[in-house]
């Protein structure tokens, strides 16, 4: 089924200024060509835009590791690895095509 532009253009609002540390890589076969860390801008079920200190090449594929602010189970921290392809930017900020995502634990939060 197509989108409409009008439908289009209302997914591509979608956007949510979710702000958390990230680490990239760009991948090249199977090494790291680039890899980095940023702070994300804004998220879409499609898209993650970021800050990058140097300029990612359009078009490579990369791999974010998000951290997320939420807690499984009020205690393991958790990570969101987003699986994608560089659309577009500058030494600014990033813009990522997601292809995949999926939530990993990382560790438990010490009780307090």
């Amino acid at each position: 089924m197509l989108e409409t532009k009008a439908e289009f253009n209302e997914r591509a609002k979608r956007r949510y200024p979710i702000e958390q540390s990230l680490r990239y890589r760009v991948l090249y076969g199977k090494g790291i060509r680039q890899n980095g860390e940023g702070r994300t801008v804004d998220m879409s079920s499609k898209e993650v835009t970021f800050t990058t200190a140097s300029e990612l090449p359009e078009g490579g594929a990369v791999e974010l590791t998000v951290e997320w602010p939420a807690l499984l189970h009020d205690s393991v921290r958790m990570k969101l690895m987003l699986f994608g392809v560089v659309m577009r930017g500058d030494q600014r900020a990033t813009s990522v095509a997601i292809n995949r995502h999926e939530f990993r634990t990382q560790r438990a939060v010490k009780p307090v």
